[in-house]
């Protein structure tokens, strides 16, 4: 199993776990996160026979969008809501949650697998790319062992071993591996291999393959620990042993013998290891007791230790002597120098003023300088390159003897450099208020030379001080210098960068002010003159304020400060250019604050009084904010639920009268400041108005007078006698359940079909014990029987059938005066006749509603179970729209097509033909003209009744 099957096993166990615990509870069950590539299982309790699982953004793909549980896999890291909709025969339920999708980590582990190791010697393994781990070492099963719970894992196998490493992150599970190998042991060379040596002579062994280690002699006597190589001498034969090791923990030994020999070596040695041609130079052997040098014609002698040579070109001398009967040689070469012409290269051949070229001399091992600008400085220079101004200089070249070469150079004068500096704009405006203040860029490209220096230097309004180009974004018109050189010149150029001065704005209010708690409007009005529109604006507020904006970015803002806050307007006109900023500063007053006072707050109603004998209060306010700035007063304003108040409707006193109703009103006290905008305080005070009116004139009503009940329902009855309460009243409901009733809102009911006649009295505390009105009224409530309406499948036995895909089915309703048809996924031929014709699509649910009357109805219901034999969806792959009659038009193929988008494209790519109607096909014309005889290429994308989705490409041939 791969590393993501076991990532994606592992995440849908664990959501199907969460899954589980929570289905205990709610109807619809979506976990609200998961992870890239798992298994997220939807599922829901309700039970019905229609579902619809969707995701948004679309991508994602549900396994079965339409059955009660399902599962799907995100592709991708991402937010997406998913929606289900069941229903029928319940009714339907919507459940939409939202899901976030994290990615799964990427697992590292360091170092790289496979890892090579020694035998039991720790190793430590580093995880990153989660932000847990664990670490697990073999066997896996039955029970993992857990070696580490952090990124590291220290081990220590003695065995080829492969550990595994699981990394969580966002609740998304990776899976790691590396493999850990067993270096076999080290195997440990010396060179040379097998060694001889002359009596007393020295050798010098090496050892390889490992990183230290230690020599031993006979005896266990270590003569050298750490380096590879020692030197032994010999005088008798030996075997040495050397022992290697490496920093893993692997180590090693091999043993070298070394034999004794009789060769030896000659040290030959000269009095120089040069000459110039004629010269001589001493050569002198030493290490043996003879001494013969192979014939040379430059030789002085060709025995002895000590010889003269005369090489007239770079001659090796060889020298043989013996010692101790051992014989042994020696070598030494005589270079002969021919010096050839000196040369000198000049890194410029002319300078300008102040600017310096670089000289340098080849051809021999030492050199002198001389020159007209160097004398009384400092004469000569021993170096074989030095830097000059313009001049003339010799240098002379030697290698250390007398032999010697010459050459000479001149440096001319050059005039400063020309530099030019162009411009991207001729002008440019202010673009940014903010500290430093900023304009629109204005390119600067200087040319003439290879390198250059800006000014005024960084930091300033440049965004580059060296370079050939840079970006001057300076608040005011302003002057910029440029520096050219190259390696032998430079030069100056001046350039002026204009800045447009600022426009100006006006904000209206100029000075706004309102009360705590309300808003201010705040609008720029107009600009300077010659702005370019079209205008956008934004307002900003102290960093250390409330977000109290509503829309920064809009020419009008509605600010709701809640102390006085300073904001700041500005615009951008058409070119970006920004205008000076404008500041507007609120004034934020406290609410008016009052309370109403009463003598009492109960009058009686008007013309009717019973123990009261004024109908009228004066009321007052006592004000709070004391303090207010000069110049704010309060107002005062009167209101009332009825609108009745007699006096003073602008002060703070008032005459308030009771209502012609008898009921409850609130009168209303609003404050404020002088008429400023959001600034009102309100108080209100309860009069309440005692009903003194007896009963003279009974009413009452139902939901709808004379109203139509079906057998078996039920009515509420109230009574709307207009007079005092409390009201004692008596009902008469013949046929009702119950017959009488003293309450003022009783409910009856009705078991038999009939007209019932309803007969109500009332009186209250003011009608006299004889007065006691009334009403009735004859047949008031009608009663129907409630019908049973069956539907008759008349070309099937049964109740449910099963039927074939588009397999017309007629179906007869009965028990009922009249009837509704309605049905799910499916065509009616009609909705209200008795005996409608069903074309089934889908699984279908019929749903006859009978009715005896408007109000009495009822439901009988018929499950159409359709057989999906929908084939498949296709294009011809030709067609001739010839006007033939026959296959004339290009149409998209299938039996049970319920949505398609057919498209056509010719060879070059263009869409010719695109419908979503599966009726409708192309013709073979584009924009009203006939299409020629090809190739075309079509992409059929749909989804049949049966649910199953198609997706087509290919070819189709046009033929005239």
């Amino acid at each position: 199993m791969n590393k993501k099957r076991i990532l994606y096993s592992l995440t849908s166990l664990i959501l199907l776990c969460l899954i589980s615990v929570r289905a205990q509870t709610p109807t619809f069950t979506i976990p609200v996160t998961g992870c890239v590539g798992a298994n997220v299982v939807l599922s829901t309790s309700v039970a019905a026979t229609n579902y619809t699982w969707s995701i948004a953004p679309v991508g994602p793909i549900i396994a079965s969008p339409n059955v009660q549980n399902t599962n799907v896999v995100f592709p991708g890291a991402g937010t997406f809501t998913i929606t289900c909709t069941a229903g029928s025969p319940a009714p339907v339920s919507t459940y939409t949650q939202a899901i976030t999708i994290n990615p799964a980590p990427s697992i590292t582990i360091s170092p790289v697998s496979p890892v090579n190791v020694c035998s039991g010697f720790p190793t430590t393994f580093t995880a990153t790319g989660a932000t847990s781990y664990t670490w697990l070492a073999p066997p896996l099963l039955p029970i993992p062992t857990i070696i580490s719970t952090n990124s590291l894992a220290t081990v220590s196998p003695t065995a080829n071993t492969t550990y595994t490493v699981l990394g969580s992150a966002s609740s998304c599970t990776a899976l790691g591996l590396v493999t850990a190998n067993i270096n076999p042991a080290l195997t440990i060379g010396v060179t040379p291999a097998s060694p001889s040596v002359c009596l007393g002579g020295t050798i010098q062994l090496t050892a390889n393959n490992a990183n230290t280690y230690t020599w031993v002699a006979p005896g266990n006597t270590t003569i050298s620990a750490g380096p590879a190589t020692v030197v032994v001498t010999q005088t008798a034969a030996t075997t040495y042993t050397v022992y290697g090791s490496v920093p893993a923990g692997c180590s090693g030994s091999t043993a070298v013998q070394v034999n004794m020999s009789t060769p030896f070596p000659i040290i030959v040695a000269a009095s120089s290891a040069t000459v110039c041609p004629g010269g001589s130079v001493t050569l002198t052997a030493a290490g043996a007791t003879t001494y013969t040098w192979a014939a040379n014609s430059s030789l002085s002698s060709t025995s002895g230790p000590t010889v003269i040579a005369s090489p007239t070109t770079s001659t090796t001398y060889s020298v043989s002597g013996t010692l101790n009967g051992c014989v042994g040689t020696g070598s030494i070469t005589i270079n002969t120098v021919v010096l050839p012409p000196v040369t000198i290269a000049a890194t410029a051949s002319a300078v300008c003023q102040n600017y310096q070229a670089t000289l340098t001399a080849n051809g021999a091992a030492n050199y002198t300088w001389t020159g007209t600008p160097l004398t009384g400085t400092f004469t000569p220079v021993f170096i074989n390159a030095i830097s000059v101004f313009a001049g003339t200089y010799t240098v002379v070249g030697s290698n250390g003897g007398i032999c010697t070469s010459t050459a000479t150079i001149k440096i001319d004068t050059l005039p400063p450099l020309n530099i030019q500096v162009a411009q991207s704009s001729a002008t440019t405006c202010v673009v940014t208020n903010n500290n430093p203040c900023l304009s629109q860029p204005v390119t600067l490209i200087a040319s003439g030379a290879t390198n250059y220096q800006w000014s005024p230097p960084c930091p300033s309004f440049l965004n580059l001080c060296v370079g050939g180009t840079v970006a001057a974004r300076p608040c005011t018109t302003s002057t910029v210098q440029v520096i050219g050189t190259t390696a032998s010149c430079s030069g100056t150029a001046v350039v002026t960068v204009s800045v447009i001065p600022q426009f100006t704005i006006a904000v209206v209010p100029i000075q706004p002010i309102t009360c705590l708690g309300s808003c201010i409007n705040m609008s720029i009005t107009g600009t300077g003159s010659n702005v370019p529109a079209p205008l956008t604006y934004s307002w900003t507020e102290p960093s250390n304020a409330l977000a109290t904006l509503d829309n920064p970015l809009s020419r009008t803002v509605v600010a709701c400060p809640t102390v006085n806050t300073t904001y700041t307007a500005v615009a951008y006109d058409s070119r970006g250019c920004i205008s000076a900023p404008r500041l507007v500063s609120t004034t934020i007053l406290p609410v008016p604050a009052g309370t109403i006072t009463a003598p009492t707050n109960t009058m009686c109603f008007v013309n009717d009084l019973v123990g009261n004998t004024s109908n009228t209060i004066n009321v007052g306010v006592t004000v709070g904010n004391p303090g207010l700035p000069n110049g704010v007063v309060y107002t005062y304003t009167w209101s009332s639920s009825n609108g009745l108040i007699l006096t003073n409707l602008n002060s703070p006193t008032a005459i308030i009268s009771a209502s012609s109703i008898a009921t409850p009103l609130i009168y209303t006290l609003s404050l404020g400041y002088n008429g400023i905008s959001g600034c009102l305080g309100t108080d209100t005070i309860l009069i309440n108005v005692i009903d003194c009116r007896k009963v003279t004139a009974v009413s009452f009503t139902t939901v709808t007078q004379r109203d139509t009940l079906c057998a078996g329902q039920c009515i509420t009855f109230t009574n709307t006698t207009d007079a005092a309460q409390t009201q004692t009243v008596v009902w008469n409901f013949p046929g009702g359940t119950p017959s009488t009733s003293t309450l003022q809102a009783p409910n009856v009911c009705y078991n038999l079909p009939g007209k019932f006649n309803v007969t109500l009295t009332a009186k209250n505390n003011y009608n006299l014990p004889t007065e006691l009105p009334g009403i009735g009224y004859q047949n008031y409530i009608t009663v129907v029987d409630v019908p049973n309406p069956q539907i008759r499948p008349v070309t099937f036995n049964q109740k449910d059938t099963t039927v074939q895909f588009g397999t017309p089915v007629v179906l007869t309703a009965t028990n009922a005066t009249w009837y509704n048809w309605s049905t799910t996924g499916s065509v009616a031929n009609c909705t209200t006749c008795i005996s409608p014709t069903i074309i089934a699509l889908q699984n279908t649910q019929v749903i006859l509603t009978g009715y005896n009357s408007r109000k009495c109805s009822y439901t009988d219901t018929l499950d159409i179970i359709v057989i999906p034999d929908c084939g498949e969806m296709f294009v011809p792959t030709a067609f001739s729209p010839n006007n033939d009659g026959v296959n004339d038009v290009l149409y998209a193929r299938g039996k049970c097509l319920e949505t398609l988008k057919f498209q056509v494209f010719n060879r070059w790519g263009e869409m010719v033909f695109e419908t979503t109607d599966p009726k409708k096909g192309w013709d073979g014309t584009f924009n009203g003209d006939l299409m020629n005889t090809g190739v075309f290429v079509y992409r059929l994308e749909g989804k049949g009744y049966d649910g199953k989705g198609y997706s087509y490409k290919g070819n189709v041939t046009l033929i005239r």
